[in-house]
């Protein structure tokens, strides 16, 4: 009686650990077949857009470039580069999951030497205009939530220059100065 209980219970014991194998197999098979994404899908050149008096337009600063975002593969996988024109910021992306309609991206900033990695989602807002969200969440809580379209849709925002009045520096102080000196 014992012998049979003993071999019962290691029946039960041997079933639960091939379902307990299974479905780790199974759910991790699952898991990397939907949450993976392959980054070369997405538009690889972005333009920042800006609200004004109620549309989104491509808005040039005064005292920088536009922020541009560019992804960029390269032999150790794929760079996210984050240009504000007078800054310069790249992050090498260590993975990329799609989850819905939502990507959400790890990155490790390529200036640090921490192994802390940040966090950044993308999500369409307007796919056929080509018109995308990229929200980062930073370690201080600071969030940067911005509507970016892909390049190659661009032409159809119009571009606004911010005045040089409204900016300030070194460049502009120069300009100020050319206009005062113009004056009668």
């Amino acid at each position: 009686m014992k012998r049979i209980l003993f071999l019962m219970a290691l029946s039960i014991l041997l079933a639960l650990t091939i379902l307990l194998a299974m479905s780790t197999f199974l759910v991790s098979c699952n898991r990397e077949n939907r949450l993976q994404f392959d980054l070369s899908k997405l538009p690889q050149k972005w333009v920042k857009l800006t609200k004004n008096e109620g549309n989104l337009v491509i808005f040039n600063p005064c005292n920088a470039a536009n922020t541009m975002l560019s992804i960029h593969k390269n032999e150790n996988g794929y760079q996210l580069v984050i240009d504000e024109g007078h800054k310069t910021f790249e992050l090498k992306v260590v993975e990329a999951m799609k989850v819905a309609d939502t990507l959400f991206l790890r990155a490790k900033w390529n200036w640090s030497e921490s192994e802390k990695l940040q966090d950044i989602r993308f999500v369409w807002s307007d796919e056929e205009n080509g018109i995308g969200h990229w929200v980062t969440v930073y370690s201080g809580g600071f969030t940067t939530d911005f509507p970016y379209v892909a390049s190659y849709k661009k032409d159809g925002f119009s571009i606004v220059n911010e005045p040089c009045e409204a900016c300030w520096g070194i460049a502009c102080d120069e300009v100020l100065a050319d206009k005062q000196t113009a004056l009668p």
